[in-house]
């Protein structure tokens, strides 16, 4: 199999049926002396990514993992996820539950992102 096609491939269609995405990555804190205050430093980037819900079935279940308000988010593999970003969403900011690299033979095709606010 051509992996590094098909990577190419799920970005492409990625892009195609989903939507942009804001990806935000809180920094450490810059400390003002003078007030005493620490300001996070965000750094925000656009990103690619489908949404998808669930499934309300599995959000009635007591003792799952997952909670109503949940979503998916598939990413392309064009840069790394790290389990501190949060991402925006239709003006919602979620936070990372569980990150699943697609990576057949070892080359990642996309992140499926399980996502709460």
């Amino acid at each position: 199999m051509n992996y590094p096609a098909i990577q190419k491939d799920v970005a492409s269609l990625i892009k195609e049926f989903g939507q942009v995405v804001t990806c935000k990555k809180y920094n450490l804190s810059t400390y003002d002396t003078t007030t005493g205050i620490s300001t996070p430093i965000i750094k925000n980037k656009k990103r690619n990514g489908v949404v998808a819900s669930i499934g309300d079935g599995k959000t009635l279940d007591p003792g799952t993992l997952i909670q109503n308000g949940d979503i998916r988010l598939l990413l392309d593999a064009s840069s790394a996820v790290d389990p501190q970003d949060h991402y925006v969403v239709q003006n919602v900011e979620y936070t990372i539950i569980s990150i699943k690299e697609i990576s057949p033979a070892g080359i990642i095709c996309y992140y499926d992102l399980h996502l709460r606010t």
